[in-house]
């Protein structure tokens, strides 16, 4: 999920997976939706009109407390991000954000690794940065041989 500020800036909410649901919010105040979501890949989705899903909260108590449980876990996610892109710089979240995608290489105790890495566009929006300035927090850290970058032969 994209969040799109008055700046035009989009930044990573969250991704939702399958079972998952979105809309809700705008289903339930009847305002603009507050985020967007983009496929990655194919997937199947199912629409449920607004009144609709409202007729299902009233009748149905165990959705309804499956739809709150959501929104309290999307406000604490919320929470996180508000206290990451107030509290920290774009550098800090940036590398937050590899940190968070790395994993232990098992061939070398102390490194870490990421396999595939996102497109500096994709790193910029979780991190509620430019691309540019993604570029050159990533090229930082190699010159202060924090990171290597390597291209591994297809096998």
């Amino acid at each position: 999920m994209l969040s799109t500020a008055a700046n035009k800036r989009e930044t990573f909410l969250g991704t939702v997976g399958a079972g998952d649901f979105f809309g809700e919010l705008a289903a339930i105040d009847g305002k603009e939706r507050s985020a967007r979501v983009t496929a990655v890949k194919d997937c199947l989705i199912a629409v449920l009109p607004g009144e609709n899903f409202l007729a299902l909260l009233d009748t149905h108590a165990p959705l309804a407390v499956r739809v709150m449980k959501r929104l309290a876990f999307v406000i604490r996610i919320l929470d996180n991000r508000v206290t990451e892109l107030s509290a920290l710089s774009a550098s800090q979240r940036v590398i937050l954000k590899l940190l968070q995608i790395a994993q232990p290489d098992l061939q070398h105790a102390t490194f870490w690794i990421i396999t595939v890495l996102p497109e500096e566009q994709e790193i910029a929006q979780w991190a509620g940065t430019s691309r540019e300035i993604v570029v050159r927090i990533l090229n930082e850290l190699i010159r202060a041989d924090l990171v290597e970058r390597a291209v591994r032969e297809a096998s």
